[in-house]
């Protein structure tokens, strides 16, 4: 005799599991803030102007901040959210894991 999970049970983990998978990828990117309203401004003056020359030469720029990522104005903090996502990975396996155990307990009692 096979015995298996009511329907309303097996309903209410696949919601369970699908909230935990899924509540991450669907979040508010941290970029889209747009509660912070920025103003820009700057001014131009006659020396930031290119000068005409007949033979333009290259010449190399220093790379600024050398050794470290640019400035994206992302200021997401990724391993907080790999670790949410990881912790709730863990919880998924650990309800389904005890869910499966209940359900041999359950076998054997009878």
């Amino acid at each position: 005799m096979t015995k298996t999970i009511p329907r309303g049970h097996r309903q209410f983990l696949i919601l369970l599991c699908a909230l935990l998978l899924f509540g991450q990828v669907f979040s508010r990117p941290a970029y889209a803030d747009g509660s912070k309203d920025v103003e820009i401004s700057y001014t131009v003056t006659e020396d930031m102007l290119p000068k005409a020359s007949p033979s333009p030469t290259p010449s190399a720029t220093p790379h600024p901040g050398k050794g470290q990522p640019p400035k994206t104005g992302d200021e997401s903090n990724i391993m907080l959210y790999g670790l949410i996502a990881s912790g709730s990975l863990l919880a998924g396996i650990g309800l389904f894991c005890y869910v499966k155990n209940k359900e041999r307990t359950e076998y054997t009692d009878e």
